[in-house]
């Protein structure tokens, strides 16, 4: 992991494989975050961070696929634009492309998959600054009725815009950070952002706004499984288990999580497994069996394939995350 600070309001971090604690932390303001690698190869991933006055941007690229679960402060609206993707984002079941806007509402918990290769980009901002820049129109209503994260398909001179001031805002962060000291060019700053990012938002053509049943009652399935094997990590149900104590069918369970994640319940929860194994040996001291004994304790029985699986998903071994960590 590298990072480094270009000014008190500017920041960039490198990531040379998965490291879930440097990526939650790596989120705007109070933003609570989980992450988890879904995607085969060494992780490399670069974020840059910029504060003004009451904005702030991240921008994230991923070279393998990443999920996170990711809950803005109850006062925190955030929009989110994809600059690069060679197949959608998957954001709370709902397909989103490139030059496509996604608006996270106050405090709603929100699943996104970020695919392989992807660059994309989130302005936070606080509640009240959002509700004075937009009024009555899809976007509010959908996000008063706490419906999950309207789409907006930017289009032609507002995708021009919009590409224009991200590489321009990170151009000035390399080169000259010390503007980020002057609340004047801040202000400047935020004034140029609002407008380019909110000229989308403000078209009712271009806003797709509406869940399905089908995936409101996804979403209910898959937080109600994820609350259980939080609060028991190293229980691994199997999936009669589940179902019988969630009270739902097989074929139920298994079209929840494929609408929600795009995966099965059996590969979320054997890469949900791999991963907190990952975090254990970032962790622990390198002692003898020390691998083993974590697998294990996370439910792996064939030590074999559960290393072949490790180093397909993380791109190296079990004892190099331990020696890469000493």
């Amino acid at each position: 992991m590298d990072g480094s600070q270009l000014s008190p309001w500017t920041s960039r971090l490198a990531l040379h494989g998965f490291d879930r604690r440097a990526l939650d932390y790596s989120m705007l303001g109070a933003t609570v975050a989980r992450h988890m690698q879904l995607g085969p190869g060494q992780l490399r991933a670069s974020i840059e961070r910029l504060r003004f006055n009451t904005l702030a941007m991240r921008v994230t690229d991923f070279s393998a696929a990443v999920r996170a679960t990711v809950e803005p402060p109850k006062d925190i609206v955030t929009l989110g634009f994809v600059l690069r993707a060679d197949e959608p984002f998957l954001i709370a079941g709902r397909h989103f492309g490139v030059d496509m806007m996604s608006v996270f509402g106050p405090g709603q918990a929100t699943e996104v998959r970020y695919p392989a290769g992807s660059r994309s980009v989130t302005l936070a901002m606080p509640s009240a600054v959002f509700a004075r820049e937009l009024t009555s129109t899809p976007v509010c209503d959908a996000l008063d009725s706490a419906d999950a994260n309207p789409q907006v398909q930017a289009s032609g001179a507002d995708v021009v815009r919009l590409r224009d001031i991200i590489s321009a805002m990170e151009a000035l962060a390399a080169r000259d950070p010390g503007l980020w000291l002057d609340g004047r060019w801040t202000a400047n700053a935020e004034r140029a952002l609002i407008e380019v990012f909110f000229r989308p938002l403000g078209d009712p053509a271009l806003v797709t706004t509406g869940s399905s049943d089908r995936l409101r009652t996804a979403r209910t399935i898959v937080r109600e499984v994820e609350a259980r094997l939080d609060a028991d990590p190293m229980a691994i149900p199997s999936m009669p288990a589940l179902c019988a104590a969630l009270r739902i069918s097989r074929r139920t369970l298994e079209r929840a999580f494929h609408d929600l994640l795009g995966v099965s319940p059996a590969q979320h929860l054997r890469v949900r497994s791999l991963n907190a194994v990952r975090e254990a040996l970032m962790r622990c001291p390198p002692e003898p069996g020390i691998v083993t004994r974590i697998a294990i304790d996370h439910g792996f029985w064939h030590l074999g394939r559960f290393s072949l699986s490790y180093r397909t998903l993380f791109g190296e071994r079990p004892i190099d995350t331990v020696r890469r960590t000493v």
